[in-house]
């Protein structure tokens, strides 16, 4: 079990922005209420670009540049740092872990440098010390499906999940998307009730 467990955790990480929430979604059924039933099929990622704010050609360019990230990451760093990378717009979030003040630095000249990622507004959320554990990152995993369950739960109130990125570290609760302030503070008030969240860190664009 501990193996398999693993093993779907680690499936999970590579997993990039809206397919990294669907994936954790199916393993945290059980724990997630409030969202409707979701069909996973061929026709998923046409739906979640249907509901972005962002265009199909920002949809695809984030999905690349979050691929590239982890990659250029990898190479420079291996096993020695836990660092994740989530883009939205073109605008990437660096979370997670690095051993050293240099480390995390170099992690973000290194984002900065990736092609059509907006350089100039890499957001550096990166904290120094040792990787998280893997009973941490399941529950970040867990929690993650959660919040975007609850999110969910708000279309009646004229929020769409898909419109918002999600992504857990240690309890931090990110959040990233192309709102308006209306809809961004109904996201951040809903998430801080959610049982779990240590806190809540918004990086919004706003239409308004």
């Amino acid at each position: 079990m501990v193996i398999q467990l693993r093993m779907m955790i680690s499936r999970f990480r590579f997993f990039s922005g809206s397919r990294r929430w669907l994936a954790a979604a199916l393993f945290a059924l059980p724990f997630v209420g409030g969202c409707p039933p979701m069909v996973v099929a061929g026709g998923v990622a046409s739906g979640v670009v249907a509901n972005d704010e962002r265009t199909t050609g920002s949809f695809v360019e984030d999905e690349v540049i979050e691929h590239k990230a982890y990659l250029a990451l990898r190479r420079e760093f291996g096993n020695r740092a836990h660092i994740a990378v989530i883009s939205y717009n073109r605008r990437p979030l660096l979370v997670g872990q690095a051993p050293t003040a240099e480390m995390r630095a170099r992690a973000e000249e290194i984002v900065r440098q990736v092609e059509n990622a907006r350089g100039d507004e890499v957001v550096n959320q990166v904290e120094i010390g040792g990787p998280s554990s893997l009973t941490t990152r399941t529950a970040d995993t867990v929690l993650t499906a959660r919040v975007k369950g609850v999110l969910c739960a708000l279309q009646e109130r004229g929020f769409s999940c898909l419109t918002v990125k999600v992504v857990t570290e240690k309890g931090t609760v990110y959040l990233m998307g192309l709102v308006t302030r209306e809809q961004a503070a109904l996201a951040v008030e809903t998430v801080r009730k959610v049982p779990g969240v240590l806190r809540v860190a918004r990086f919004f664009e706003y239409r308004n």
